[in-house]
């Protein structure tokens, strides 16, 4: 039953779309039928939970998700996922299972947790956080838990450092692994929210993209150019993705400015997407009926390089390209700067922190950076990031 079930979901057609640019968005062959939750696990690896909206499989990929590793169908209904460094946690609608195989075996956690439905998983500073439908569970080691509130049922939790977001009437906010919640907003209702290293986003059906600075408390709209869309967003660093979820044509947009400016990173993308999420070098779309997608940081931030690099100072790198040797001359007005440079794959082979604009920054790659394409990921003074590209010859 189970094998003509996962044949019939592969054999869904591809419908057709708008290509808004060209080249970008690459689909995998990680999974089978429509990817339902994401883990980032140690290294490279990366969960997913499949389904054909009867049976469920969990996929396990080493390489962030772009070819298929282990493809495994499990017995329960999944409602979250989330990994430490030796383990596998999964949500289901009656209990908590842990695999530590690379979901290969499952065990059901009994000790301090009931068997009834997971409705978010998160990892805060090293602790496994349950939210479950009599409160919100803690454990350090996944096996041992303990009722942190019994508050919330089930609510739909995100993590940023040590910062617990909580979408629930209203949004909620911990810092002590979920025992004590402040409640910071009770206006907005949010469909998705995504804390970045400065600022916290939201998105409303009907209302688009909003932002706060205050840890949720205050918060103001973004100039998303699209009427009102209903957007799923994932942060990296103080980038923001915003993707249009579930519609025939989908937007996916970038801001690296805290939403004052949007630029389409559409590239082939597929329509009828529901989820973001960024894995190693790679930001990766779920699509309701084409599976898993992805593109490199790399390439997305490249293509945009020129909209990035705005004139509030002159950014040089000379020689350009260059053979041993190659200096970065900053603005005299930067004074807290930090530089990356990452191959196209989006792996960083340097990166260093400056606070003395004075002094031009120098590279010397060693003998293990080959000769090729790089990017230069330069953000100053806590703006947004310019990006210029390298040659190594």
């Amino acid at each position: 039953m189970t094998k003509s079930l996962i044949v019939a979901i592969l054999i869904i057609p591809f419908t057709a779309h708008s290509q808004i640019e060209e080249g970008g968005w690459t689909q995998t062959n990680f999974g089978v039928g429509y990817p339902a939750f994401f883990a980032n696990g140690p290294g490279k690896i990366l969960y997913c939970a499949f389904s054909n909206f009867i049976t469920y499989g969990i996929a396990t990929s080493y390489d962030n998700g772009l070819t298929g590793g282990d493809f495994r169908p499990v017995s329960f209904t999944v409602t979250a996922l989330v990994a430490d460094s030796t383990a596998l946690f999964v949500g289901t609608d009656n209990g908590l299972y842990r695999s530590t195989d690379t979901a290969k075996s499952w065990t059901l956690v009994t000790k301090g947790l009931p068997q009834e439905k997971v409705g978010s998983l998160v990892m805060c500073t090293g602790v496994i956080i349950a939210s479950m439908q009599s409160g919100i569970y803690a454990s350090k080691n996944g096996e041992d838990w303990t009722l942190q509130n019994s508050s919330f049922s089930s609510a739909p939790l995100i993590v940023h450092s040590s910062t617990i977001y909580m979408n629930f009437a209203g949004l909620f906010v911990s810092t002590d692994t979920g025992r004590i919640w402040a409640h910071v907003d009770s206006i907005h209702h949010f469909h998705s929210i995504a804390p970045s290293d400065n600022w916290l986003f939201g998105s409303e059906d009907g209302i688009g993209i909003s932002r706060s600075s205050d840890g949720g408390r205050t918060w103001e709209r973004t100039v998303l150019p699209e009427e009102d869309p209903l957007f799923t967003l994932v942060t990296y660093h103080n980038d923001v993705f915003a993707s249009q979820v579930g519609g025939e044509i989908t937007g996916t947009y970038l801001s690296s400015d805290a939403g004052n400016k949007w630029s389409k990173v559409n590239g082939g993308q597929p329509h009828r997407l529901f989820d973001l999420l960024v894995s190693g070098p790679n930001l990766l779309a779920a699509s309701w009926n084409v599976g898993l997608w992805y593109r490199p940081l790399a390439d997305i931030f490249q293509s945009l390089s020129v909209n990035t690099s705005e004139d509030r100072g002159q950014l040089t790198l000379y020689p350009n390209p260059f053979h041993d040797r190659i200096t970065l001359s900053l603005p005299a007005a930067a004074s807290d700067v930090t530089v990356s440079i990452v191959d196209l794959m989006g792996r960083e082979v340097y990166s260093t922190h400056t606070s003395n604009a004075r002094e031009p920054l120098c590279w010397t790659p060693n003998g293990a950076v080959i000769p090729g394409r790089y990017l230069c990921i330069a953000r100053m003074n806590h703006e947004a990031r310019r990006i210029l590209p390298i040659i190594k010859e």
